[in-house]
């Protein structure tokens, strides 16, 4: 009696874990990310969601941009879109009324401004300031925004219990990262600001799009059985 109901808990750990697997493929949006063992280190955590997010380069986000300094205030909403190297962010007022929009890569970017002529640089933050009076770290932001560092470039920072990102310190900028949201499988950034000096950038994303097909680690069934295993022999 004893040997069946071992049986009995093992053949139903593995169906749970069965069922929570193929939830997870089902209904990929909805799901919620996957859990930190509380045995891990947050730098353990952290070198594999670095690792995945260095590989995510097709996403896009909705939010308002916030910017305070001696020589300016103002805030516009932001619609940015990124596909491999590739990005536009298009800024607009609060009515929705087009105000500036970049497009362009690491080498070069066009900066449209309306009722100006574009103009395509390869220093798209001196433009900006020149065009209009914002400083913007427009190199960096594709990595800050997703809670990583830029690379091949020197930083400190420093984690959470979770290996997410709550401060970072690069290319003369301080960042705080002040929440995160689902999106898809991962958690990325909610809110956070960046400082440089007497300028202060806050971003609040409302909306993240992230494909389905976006290189995410999921739970083994080994993995899961584990967990639930070792759950139930708490109960």
């Amino acid at each position: 009696m004893r040997t069946a109901g071992i049986f009995n808990m093992h053949t139903l750990v593995v169906m749970a874990a069965l069922l929570v697997l193929s939830a997870c493929s089902i209904t990929p949006k909805t799901q919620t990310p996957q859990a930190i063992l509380p045995d891990q280190a947050p730098d353990k955590n952290w070198q594999s969601r670095h690792a995945q997010l260095l590989k995510l380069d097709n996403w896009a986000l909705t939010g308002k941009l916030g910017l305070r300094s001696p020589q300016k205030n103002g805030s516009a909403r932001l619609n940015w879109q990124q596909q491999d190297q590739n990005y536009r962010l298009q800024f607009s007022d609060p009515l929705g009324r087009n105000a500036l929009q970049l497009s362009g890569n690491s080498i070069r970017t066009t900066v449209l401004v309306p009722n100006q002529e574009p103009v395509t640089t390869t220093e798209p933050e001196k433009i900006l300031f020149q065009q209009i009076g914002w400083e913007i770290p427009v190199n960096e932001l594709p990595h800050w925004v997703l809670g990583s560092p830029a690379p091949n470039r020197p930083a400190t920072y420093s984690l959470n219990s979770d290996g997410r990102l709550t401060t970072l310190k690069q290319a003369g900028w301080q960042l705080e990262y002040e929440s995160y949201q689902p999106a898809g499988l991962l958690w990325l950034p909610r809110k956070l600001s960046m400082r440089r000096g007497d300028v202060h950038l806050k971003l609040v994303i409302h909306q993240w799009s992230i494909p389905a097909n976006a290189p995410v680690r999921l739970p083994t069934i080994p993995a899961v059985i584990d967990n639930l295993m070792a759950y139930l022999q708490n109960l």
